[in-house]
């Protein structure tokens, strides 16, 4: 199960989580989105958030919701095929969730903590996403510097 989160944890975390996740999606993809259009996802998806950690499901099924739900928002929002809008907000979270992979154990090791830290203290989950964000947002400039795309559905 998944453990809630306050509702300003939502806010300082989930927000530049899925404020990268898009941006870094899209741009992989040379589909121009805007920054402003997807600052008001993430902050839909934040509240979302909130009330989805509510609820008793089980532990990933909440990305997989959230998956869903930015990629409705994001082809309403940016009247793009579903298909385009599904692959780009997927490979957004792919992307996190291996930066997640790879450092989470390793932030682990150098505080002595565990999981468990962030519902005990919840905003061990805002320190815990700084080194995945830094990282995101760095491979966004160099994304945006070299104009690596992996496949133009622009």
């Amino acid at each position: 199960m998944v453990h809630s989160i306050p509702w300003y944890i939502a806010l300082v975390e989930s927000v530049p989580e899925a404020f990268l996740c898009l941006l870094l999606g899209f741009k992989v993809y040379n589909v121009q989105v805007s920054a402003k259009n997807l600052f008001i996802i993430s902050l839909f998806n934040a509240v979302f958030t909130y009330f989805l950690r509510e609820l008793p499901i089980l532990y990933g099924l909440h990305t997989v919701i959230i998956l869903i739900v930015l990629t409705v928002l994001t082809t309403v929002i940016y009247r793009v095929p579903l298909l385009k809008s599904f692959i780009c907000v997927l490979t957004g979270i792919l992307i996190l969730g291996i930066i997640q992979f790879l450092t989470l154990p390793m932030l682990f090791n150098i505080f002595g903590v565990d999981l468990s830290i962030t519902e005990v203290n919840p905003w061990w989950n805002f320190i815990l996403f700084i080194p995945s964000g830094v990282i995101m947002l760095l491979m966004y400039v160099i994304n945006k510097k070299f104009n690596l795309v992996l496949y133009d559905l622009g």
